[in-house]
């Protein structure tokens, strides 16, 4: 299974580099206020030398873990849309999309923003989008950015109907817009989120394929999450 690559603008991560760090930057000491990301590794203090608390990542076994699940979903044929939103690191974001990730995953729109801001071409948001606000936002980046390609998720057909209102109603105000991808989510009996039965996520797929129809195509079925139970 062949999927399109997705990229992120690696200029805009490489100027991270060249960004000061001061008292705003956690565990990094006052002697090395002032100085840009790049100057800092350059230095390479010492952990001792840094207050705590500090996160400290091995790039040995970083690259480590990503080549390896890099390679077990190629010889799968796995789409790898790592969750971003744990890291919130373009910087990583990048190595993980150069490695063969199909997309970053998300939460919510600020998280959304950000990767937006570094131009990651294909992102998820691991949630029902259901705000007049955040849609309307979404539909003119897709828009505007013919690359982009966002994914929401949907486990109800209330969601589905929430979303193409919005959705609508921007369009009629704005002009045409690019339908928003919409994946069902297929949760299980007993777990936190996502449609807990067969007939539910039908009705989604169904909710969503209707609305393809209609005179405004304000979403677009793209496909199934299916979700793990969560205790």
């Amino acid at each position: 299974m062949d999927h399109p690559a997705a990229h992120i603008d690696t200029a805009a991560v490489a100027a991270l580099r060249e960004e000061r760090v001061d008292w705003r930057h956690k565990a990094i000491p006052p002697a090395l206020w002032g100085r840009t990301v790049a100057e800092v590794l350059e230095a390479a203090p010492r952990l001792s030398q840094l207050p705590t608390p500090v996160l400290s990542l091995s790039r040995v076994a970083m690259t480590h873990n990503r080549d390896v699940l890099a390679a077990w979903c190629t010889e799968r044929r796995i789409a790898l849309a790592p969750h971003g939103k744990t890291t919130m690191a373009p910087q990583l974001w990048a190595e993980q999309l150069a490695a063969g990730a199909w997309a970053i995953t998300v939460a919510n729109l600020p998280q959304l923003a950000v990767a937006r801001a570094f131009g990651v071409s294909r992102v998820i948001v691991a949630n029902a989008i259901v705000s007049p606000l955040t849609l309307r936002w979404i539909s003119d980046q897709i828009t505007e950015d013919a690359e982009l390609e966002v994914l929401v998720w949907a486990d109800s057909p209330r969601t589905v109907a929430l979303m193409h209102e919005a959705l609508a109603a921007h369009a009629a105000e704005a002009g045409p817009r690019r339908p928003l991808g919409v994946l069902v989510e297929r949760g299980a009996t007993g777990g936190r989120t996502g449609a807990r039965d067969e007939e539910t996520a039908v009705a989604v797929a169904e909710a969503v394929a209707v609305e393809d129809f209609d005179k405004v195509i304000a979403v677009n079925l793209r496909g199934v999450f299916l979700g793990l139970k969560h205790v």
